[in-house]
């Protein structure tokens, strides 16, 4: 087990020092923090860097950031699942899953509505409504997966 667990630690390790060692291209999506006006984070599109000044595209503008203004670079690596998204998907799910196919689906001989004689529809509309709204919700609000670039590489 240890051995799995040292192996799994090492894969993660080098996948994460891959990442922060990949080049940083022209059109990547970068979130940039500066100095100046203090604590100002902005997302856009990474256009080079010209005379140590490091050139962002936000929505069609330019701007310009000197490179010793520079507190933070990050550069986004794709998406990654919500956790918030996915459990509140969840909820909402099993609720749904529960009550559609317990409850209205479920009329037993004595007309009763909700679970009558049987429950196992509304468990299972109850599990699957969960686990299909957690996955939907995971994956409708991902988020960046951000990862932090070395202002150093950059000619700092």
């Amino acid at each position: 087990m240890r051995i799995a667990l040292i192996v799994l630690f090492s894969l993660w390790q080098v996948s994460v020092s891959l990442a922060q060692d990949a080049p940083l291209l022209p059109g990547a999506r970068v979130r940039v923090t500066s100095a100046q006006p203090p604590g100002e984070a902005r997302v856009g599109m990474y256009q080079g860097l010209q005379g140590g000044l490091l050139e962002l595209e936000v929505n069609s503008t330019r701007f310009s950031y000197p490179l010793a203004d520079i507190t933070r670079l990050d550069v986004s690596r794709g998406y990654k699942p919500s956790l918030v998204g996915g459990v509140v998907g969840g909820i909402l799910g099993a609720a749904m899953g529960g009550f559609g196919l317990g409850c209205l689906a479920n009329r037993d001989d004595y007309g009763v509505v909700c679970a009558g004689q049987n429950d196992t529809k509304f468990w299972v509309g109850a599990v699957g409504g969960g686990v299909l709204g957690g996955l939907l919700g995971a994956w409708l609000f991902r988020e960046d997966r951000w990862v932090r670039i070395d202002l150093a590489r950059l000619g700092r």
